[in-house]
């Protein structure tokens, strides 16, 4: 309820008494477990207050106005889901190996007393509210921002995060992330030592931190493993493993798989983007790689992941690699493939199911099985990298990679290019001659243009074979004069 028409009553009434029948109140919204003298409402539902007038009301006379918001973006049809990702403060998170899958009881704790005033006091000493706070306030009802900047405020790189990350002993000064069975502890400590970050974390730490302020602010939240989960540095959906000529030494590369790795996903409507990607987002508080400037990650749609729309925000592509991405190992100087794996990553995706601690296998929301049509369509999109800066009427030098999924020789293979500003002015697209690419290689192509506006443009790739048509794949580029 919003106050226009309880300002129209303050103005012609003298109140006497306010009762916001917190206990009633508080049951009905399910919020009678977090305090029983705070008054705690969800957003879309109805509630009752009893006012006292010093002057006679009467009905027929005065009419207020109540101007109420019942659409909730992070609103679930099914109860016992409710039940389950806001409600239930006992979960799983499953640790281990793709070979070993073993169960960790966790404890959310997002009913506790004072768990609603340190989400707020986390979401207080953000950097985006010390920064603008009506901005901040004022966005806060939007469940897209408040998920990104929780992400943020859990870890503590570069912010007064509630967890500083330890990826290996000795843990001097704190506790091992080994330690921990529970968010609350960790949250309290955090609020009772003036908001310093905690010793230490590791993933399934951070992700059962996050998924305690998210429930406790009243948007559904779950844990997710993902086994074999890739960390693409670079952005190129490949986890590369270089050599030395003689093909032994290994030369030191950014990439790396972790055994296990572990995040949330939050439930909310996404309407900066279509119907399609509403529901389940992938948001990361473990911190990786930078987003905006800051160690965050999502919300990034699941079923965008799934299907492969790397350009959507928030994070896609990264999360995508951290599923789908191919390992392949290079022989350095000649960069010459040794081997592809394309079926390593992303395996067992787990999260506990709904009313029961067994685990819930969702591998099939992530990713289609090798050798479907999506996962060809997709995994195997151009990787499109632009190399050094770009510049009005100078040459700008795209490389593209393609490795053949199938186990056939792709035939009459063509990658057009085209772009507003991009390619000259007489000619819509730029168009590679023809070629193969055999089975289970990967092709490289160096291709030029010259761009003939400045400002932030966009690259369009368009690849065909003789096995499947139109594999799109896009790459922003900001040309300066």
């Amino acid at each position: 309820m919003e106050g226009q028409g309880l300002m129209l009553t303050l103005f012609l009434f003298s109140v006497l008494e306010v009762d916001v029948k917190v206990a009633d109140n508080n049951a009905k919204h399910h919020t009678d477990l977090m305090s029983t003298t705070q008054l705690i409402m969800r957003r879309g539902q109805s509630f009752s207050i009893h006012l006292k007038f010093k002057e006679p009301f009467n009905p027929g006379v005065h009419n207020l106005l109540f101007t109420a918001t019942l659409d909730d973006s992070v609103y679930m049809e099914n109860e016992e889901k409710i039940q389950e990702y806001v409600l239930n403060e006992r979960g799983v998170i499953f640790k281990g190996s793709g070979n070993y899958i073993s169960p960790m009881f966790w404890d959310y704790g997002q009913l506790e007393d004072d768990m609603v005033e340190i989400a707020l006091t986390l979401l207080y000493v953000s950097p985006e509210h010390l920064a603008d706070p009506l901005k901040d306030e004022a966005a806060r009802c939007d469940p897209i921002y408040v998920s990104r900047v929780i992400s943020r405020m859990i870890n503590s790189n570069g912010d007064r995060g509630v967890l500083e990350g330890r990826w290996k002993g000795p843990y001097i000064g704190g506790m091992s992330p080994a330690h921990w069975s529970g968010s609350y502890p960790i949250l309290k400590r955090w609020y009772n030592i003036g908001c310093h970050p905690v010793k230490f974390g590791q993933c399934w730490v951070f992700a059962g931190v996050m998924c305690s302020v998210m429930r406790a602010l009243g948007i559904p939240c779950r844990v997710i493993t993902n086994y074999e989960s890739a960390h693409d540095c670079d952005k190129n959906l490949t986890i590369d493993v270089y050599h030395a000529d003689w093909g032994v030494k290994e030369i030191p590369s950014p990439d790396s798989i972790w055994n296990f790795h572990v995040w949330c996903e939050g439930w909310m409507k996404r309407p900066d983007l279509s119907p399609e990607f509403d529901g389940w987002q992938v948001v990361d508080p473990t911190p990786q790689e930078l987003s905006g400037g800051a160690h965050q990650c999502g919300p990034a749609p699941v079923k965008a992941i799934l299907n492969g729309n790397t350009d959507l925000d928030y994070d896609v592509p990264f999360v995508f690699a951290e599923v789908n991405a191919d390992c392949i190992d290079y022989l350095d100087g000649s960069k010459k493939t040794i081997s592809t794996d394309s079926r390593r990553v992303g395996q067992n995706i787990s999260t506990k199911s709904v009313g029961s601690n067994k685990r819930w296998d969702i591998t099939s929301h992530y990713k289609h099985k090798e050798g479907q049509a999506h996962r060809i369509k997709y995994v195997s999109s151009p990787v499109v990298s632009v190399l050094g800066e770009a510049f009005v009427y100078r040459p700008v030098f795209v490389e593209m990679t393609f490795e053949n999924p199938v186990s056939e020789t792709l035939r009459d293979c063509t990658i057009t290019l085209s772009g507003s500003g991009l390619t000259k002015e007489e000619e819509e697209e730029i168009r590679s001659a023809l070629f193969s690419v055999t089975i289970k290689s990967v092709f490289r192509v160096t291709v030029s243009f010259y761009p003939h506006k400045a400002g932030k443009k966009t690259l369009m790739a368009d690849f065909d074979c003789s096995v499947f048509k139109n594999i799109k794949k896009s790459i922003p580029i900001t040309v300066q004069k």
